[in-house]
């Protein structure tokens, strides 16, 4: 193996790079939160960069850090907490916060991912880096190769972490690539950049979301476009990169043999093999058209071509991650490896599904987007496991927007609350609550998207994706799968009473029809409330009176009513079989009802929220939140008393001493 390590020198004090640690806060519950978890006040709360495994451009972009007042709060917490030499430890180079600079996940798998950053403060997970000369996007560009990640595993003793003092000494800073090399870099990169950002843009727990997701027909092909350009616009800088530091075969081959092959580099097939022509939100640099143009091509018997699209259809069938190892793809976030040595091959993890496929499959991004998209056509073809994750995701966020959340870039654009939003940010998802109920709302949305004599086939057609009724979807999935989406910090609460609290025969009357046994009831009461509107202080505890005055009672009132009008009618099994259910019912709604008040009043330590980090006349008195304590302070009682369809959302959270 060449010794790439002393062909270019040592950086000179001049022509360098540094790295900015980032900001240890010493406490991440008090101090960090999701971005969807407060209101979006940037003199409050400050972009903060996550790690969150390999990427490169954009991506990872959900944690803010308190930083009012130049960070007084966390600077006060670790100078009262921690020995004064500690302090620049955790405090690291303030200077850096906010600047433009680039930074990585320093858990990836040995694989370095720059990502473009301005306006945010860099965390330890996620360390930013600067240069002395070199523009950021230009630095993104050459440390975003394979050459940059071998140089770095053979600096390191271990490919776990990546070291901030190794990414110091890369020998790629004191030899600057020509001046028409780094603006063609750099022109690269924004256009990259762009394109994931757009990519980030359709996913909702990414800070450059746009708050809608395309009608599913056309999301597949149209994602699968930008990401083919996506790697082939990469592979040039990949090439440029190697060509302008002079390379010669023997040492890309070194390179490529332990960190993998671009995918921009497999040869097409022909007749598969031009620029996407659906590919319209961005203008492709001529480079990356010329190289798609000119790009070596291979030719395939219809025999081979027939096999070929066999095997890419079992693998686009099987979906993202069939190909990979499930223990690697399982586990990089937390940088989890086979193996530490040196030598053997690791290849840069892919970021896309096409990306995936092309190197599995040793051919172009492009040529697989085009065989996707005939076999798409021509017999309708779908990934099972995509298809559902995007349609899942598409009535996720009409729910949010319905609750009337808006993501920060809605805020920055003051977008108003579309007039569909609820006003109280409570929607029913059982009849009788004087209020069209959640399915009701979605059919509605259906009809607005897609066209009112389609509303019911749509919903048909979710139900098949899903394997479910878009009802029971409702009830039984959705807040499973919002609670995992946005990392166990839940914005859309299902509250909903329990129905084990009673016994559940049928007929317990004992003269209506036994049908053996238990079985599993819906919640009588059941209701999706907007986080953020339900922890804003006193208006909180007056959305909780809301909830428990206007919709409960009024439940509970027309079950009484029914039940009086019921008693003394007959002695016919259906209608004792009816008292009986309200009864029933009426039970389980009264205990729903004492343990709201117990929350309302926080009656008890379980019921109360506590805050650690607050004295005890700053504690809230009854539900009284402060959303800028985070969804695990504000929802535990609520976890903690069983409101939830689901038991385990944030986990053990300390209560109120007695």
């Amino acid at each position: 193996m060449i010794d790439l390590l002393h062909q270019h020198g040592q950086p000179t004090k001049q022509d360098r790079a540094f790295v900015s640690q980032g900001l240890t806060t010493g406490d991440v519950p008090r101090f960090v939160r999701f971005f969807w978890e407060c209101p979006s006040d940037e003199n409050h709360w400050w972009w903060y960069t996550a790690g969150g495994g390999y990427k490169k451009w954009a991506g990872n972009e959900y944690l803010v850090v308190e930083w009012e007042d130049d960070g007084r709060q966390v600077k006060d917490y670790v100078a009262e907490t921690y020995p004064p030499e500690k302090f620049t430890l955790l405090i690291k180079q303030p200077e850096t916060y906010g600047r433009e600079a680039i930074y990585y996940g320093a858990v990836a798998r040995g694989s370095l991912g720059p990502r473009l950053c301005k306006g945010a403060i860099f965390g330890d997970s996620a360390p930013g880096v600067m240069h002395t000369k070199l523009r950021p996007a230009a630095l993104a560009g050459i440390l975003s190769t394979r050459l940059a990640s071998f140089l770095i595993r053979a600096l390191s003793a271990t490919v776990l972490t990546i070291r901030d003092p190794y990414v110091v000494r890369l020998p790629l800073y004191n030899q600057p690539l020509s001046e028409e090399v780094l603006d063609a870099i750099e022109s690269l990169v924004v256009f990259c950049s762009k394109l994931k950002q757009f990519l980030n843009s359709m996913e909702p727990t990414e800070r450059s979301f746009t708050n809608r997701i395309l009608i599913w027909s056309k999301w597949d092909l149209y994602s699968l476009a930008h990401q083919a350009i996506l790697h082939s616009a990469e592979s040039q800088i990949e090439l440029l990169v190697t060509q302008g530091f002079a390379l010669v075969d023997k040492d890309i081959n070194t390179i490529i043999s332990e960190t993998g092959i671009p995918s921009g580099w497999y040869p097409m097939i022909a007749g598969y093999d031009s620029p996407p022509d659906i590919f319209t939100n961005f203008s492709i640099p001529e480079i990356v058209i010329n190289s798609i143009v000119n790009h070596e091509q291979v030719k395939f018997s219809t025999t081979e071509l027939r096999n070929f699209k066999n095997r890419l259809r079992f693998l686009y069938i099987a979906g993202r991650g069939a190909t990979q190892n499930s223990k690697k793809d399982g586990n990089e976030e937390y940088g989890e490896e086979d193996s530490d040595a040196i030598g053997g091959l690791i290849p840069i993890p892919p970021e896309t599904f096409i990306e995936e496929l092309s190197q599995t499959l040793q051919v172009h991004p492009i040529t697989i987007f085009w065989l996707l998209k005939e076999m798409r056509e021509k017999e309708g073809l779908v990934c099972p496991s995509e298809q559902k994750r995007h349609v899942e995701d598409y009535v996720s966020v009409m729910i949010l927007r319905m609750l009337g959340y808006q993501w920060p870039k809605q805020v920055e654009a003051r977008e108003p609350l579309p007039d569909w939003a609820d006003k109280d940010g409570i929607i029913p998802l059982i009849e009788g609550l004087g209020e069209p109920t959640l399915v009701d709302r979605i059919r509605k949305r259906f009809g607005a998207d897609f066209g009112e004599e389609k509303e019911a086939s749509i919903e048909s057609e979710f139900a098949n994706i899903v394997g479910k009724p878009l009802e029971r979807w409702l009830e039984e999935d959705f807040f499973t799968r919002h609670v995992k989406q946005f990392k166990n910090r839940p914005i859309a609460w299902h509250i909903v009473s329990n129905s084990s609290v009673v016994n559940h025969e049928v007929g317990q009357s004992g003269k209506g029809k036994k049908k053996g046994g238990r079985k599993k009831q819906k919640p009588a009461f059941s209701v999706m409330v907007h986080y953020h509107r339900f922890v804003d202080g006193e208006k909180g505890y007056g959305k909780l009176l809301l909830l428990k005055n206007k919709y409960l009672e009024k439940l509970m009132s027309k079950t009484r009513s029914e039940l009086e009008s019921l008693r003394g009618k007959g002695d016919d099994p259906e209608t004792f079989d009816r008292i009986a259910e309200l009864d029933r019912k009426l039970v389980e709604l009264e205990d729903f009802r004492e343990r709201l008040e117990r929350i309302q009043e926080g009656k008890d330590p379980e019921s109360r929220i506590y805050v650690r980090w607050k004295s005890p006349e700053q504690q809230p008195r009854g539900w009284r939140p402060d959303i800028n304590d985070g969804v695990k302070i504000n929802i535990a009682p609520w976890e903690r008393l069983g409101m939830f369809p689901i038991k385990k959302i944030v986990g053990k959270v300390e209560m109120a001493p007695q």
